[in-house]
């Protein structure tokens, strides 16, 4: 996944990065962690599945989950900003300032959202890379 920080010592995945001060990341940064990382998500035996399948109902299982993960994913980018409001919200007031001894429930919350949308960005670029090959409607060998 991501590398650690620097500064931090650990990953955006830990809630440990954000109360030592880590940065947020931004979507096209958790994207481009999914893509360096070669994560391909939890539902690759769906997807699997799915691409087994002889056309036209490959494409349509596949393009189904597609819709379900944009969803799915929609949903966790507003709370994962949300989050990043809440602990921008708690840094300006200096809570995360003193030397930290504990994370707290904001520090875990983005923690998992990052995790989350790490995944969904995992999972949509497999199912983007399935989609973009059409196989072979009749299922004739060449």
């Amino acid at each position: 996944m991501a590398q650690s920080d620097n500064h931090t010592g650990y990953d955006p995945g830990h809630p440990w990065y954000y109360l030592r001060g880590g940065k947020v990341p931004s979507f096209k940064e958790i994207r481009q962690s999914a893509i360096e990382s070669g994560y391909q998500g939890y539902m690759m035996d769906r997807i699997q599945d799915a691409d087994d399948k002889p056309e036209p109902r490959r494409s349509k299982l596949l393009r189904s989950i597609r819709t379900e993960m944009i969803a799915t994913f929609r949903s966790d980018a507003h709370r994962y900003r949300s989050c990043a409001t809440a602990l921008r919200q708690r840094k300006a007031k200096g809570l995360d300032a003193k030397q930290p001894h504990c994370c707290e429930d904001v520090h875990q919350n983005i923690a998992l959202k990052h995790n989350h949308l790490l995944n969904d960005f995992a999972i949509l670029i497999v199912l983007n890379d399935r989609l973009s090959q059409q196989m072979d409607l009749f299922d004739f060998e060449t």
